[in-house]
């Protein structure tokens, strides 16, 4: 497992003496998994007019579940950040796509 960096800014008695201290960056988060990312596509091709007309559409999503996200605890009155499994990012991708190839009536010369 990755252990958290340390920061410092506190202090902490050694027998009689005040020494500067430290603590960890973030409170390490037992209940971290690994994200998880769901994919679909869907497609539909036309040709139409001896492959001059074409039509194409295709529909994408993606959806990644458990992505940490830093939480800085000690905005609440925490003395800890952590990484949570918060984020749930929804992506959703439409494209239609049309083309046309015209007829050449010049006769070569």
């Amino acid at each position: 497992p990755f252990y958290p960096g340390l920061r410092g800014g506190t202090y902490t008695t050694w027998g009689t003496t005040i020494q500067q201290g430290a603590l960890p960056a973030y409170k390490v988060n037992p209940d971290l998994k690994w994200e998880t990312v769901n994919n679909a596509e869907v497609g539909l091709e036309l040709n139409a007019f001896n492959n001059r007309l074409h039509f194409e559409y295709s529909y994408y999503t993606k959806t990644t579940n458990d992505m940490m996200t830093y939480v800085q605890l000690s905005s609440l009155g925490i003395d800890a950040n952590s990484f949570l499994p918060l984020s749930l990012i929804i992506r959703h991708m439409i494209a239609p796509l049309a083309s046309f190839s015209p007829l050449n009536n010049s006769m070569p010369g």
